[in-house]
């Protein structure tokens, strides 16, 4: 009677490990991929925005001198239209450049007129007396970005204009239900430190010197990511600092392109093959398992899987 019943307790631990672990495997793989958030911080010097939200572009500038009629316009409002392409650059030794490839509109603060323009260029110097702009100037960076190219300057040979360092931040939303989100785990949260929903660093890149970024997807079908953030223009230094700008942007993009200054190499002949770009992505396995709320879960299982484990391996041995 004794052995019979030892024989359906082990038999009744089996089933139950057997029917534990496809369950995990089914909690596993029926994961929500994490929402990510992507912070960029680099120091560079050129910038180039695509205008995707008109509302979100504009900016204010105390003087900018329009490079192309010499005019000086004071305490002015720049609004650049959808579609145009918003340039930032300052290139080593040069004075700092906002250029507009598109339709915009500008606008006085004493007037409530905008005036329609299209294609301009506008300069910043500490040495243009008569039109002095503010030494310290922060400007959006909202739209799709590319950051470390060439762009049109006052130059007929263009320098380079790379990115001299930065980093990125890949961060994720940390799970908030199971099977595909329709079991909530809010409970969780009260009995572990857990909690779901909340940010959390999954990884993170340097960027190498001479590098460029594009947030475009490779793939044309796609919608490129927008951006959120800022730059910071310091134009108080030596121009031959050379140090060109900070900038602080977010976004929910899945992947970046990254181009490095340097070929790669074909392991097999040593040969330098094309300068193809590198594509920053970060797949669901990896998110998942900087995920602590995803840590706290595989534990719960690993400890009850654990413990049947223990007591089937207890009877089976047992005579």
């Amino acid at each position: 009677m004794k052995e019979r019943w030892r024989y359906r307790l082990t038999r009744f631990f089996e089933r139950t490990l057997w029917t534990f672990a496809v369950i995990f495997g089914v909690v596993i793989f029926t994961l929500p991929r994490p929402s990510t958030l992507i912070a960029l911080q680099a120091k560079t010097e050129t910038i180039e925005i695509e205008i995707v939200d008109p509302g979100a572009a504009n900016f204010f500038l105390r003087a900018a001198r329009d490079k192309d009629t010499q005019e000086c316009y004071k305490d002015v409002e720049i609004y650049p239209s959808l579609g145009s392409r918003l340039y930032y650059t300052k290139a080593l030794g040069e004075e700092f450049i906002i250029a507009i490839d598109g339709e915009y509109g500008i606008k006085t603060v004493d007037s409530d007129v905008i005036s329609e323009k299209k294609d301009g260029t506008f300069g910043f110097s500490e040495n243009d007396f008569d039109c002095r702009s503010a030494t310290l100037m922060r400007l959006p960076t909202n739209g799709v970005l590319d950051v470390g190219i060439q762009v049109v300057t006052d130059f007929v040979h263009q320098p380079p204009l790379p990115l001299h360092e930065g980093r990125i931040t890949v961060y994720g939303r940390s799970i908030q239900g199971l099977l595909y989100g329709l079991i909530p785990i809010n409970w969780a949260s009260g009995i572990l430190p857990v909690k779901p929903g909340s940010l959390y660093e999954a990884d993170a890149v340097d960027i190498p010197a001479g590098a460029s970024l594009s947030t475009r997807p490779l793939d044309e079908r796609q919608t490129a990511p927008f951006w959120w953030g800022f730059a910071d223009v310091d134009l108080s230094g030596d121009p031959a600092d050379g140090a060109g700008m900070s900038i602080s942007a977010s976004s929910n993009a899945i992947n970046l392109t990254i181009a490095a200054p340097a070929p790669k190499f074909d392991p097999r002949t040593g040969k330098k093959t094309a300068l193809e770009p590198d594509v920053l992505a970060l797949s669901s396995q990896a998110q998942n398992l900087a995920d602590p709320t995803f840590r706290w879960i595989v534990f719960l299982f690993g400890a009850v899987g654990a413990v049947i484990t223990v007591v089937h391996s207890v009877l089976s041995r047992q005579k």
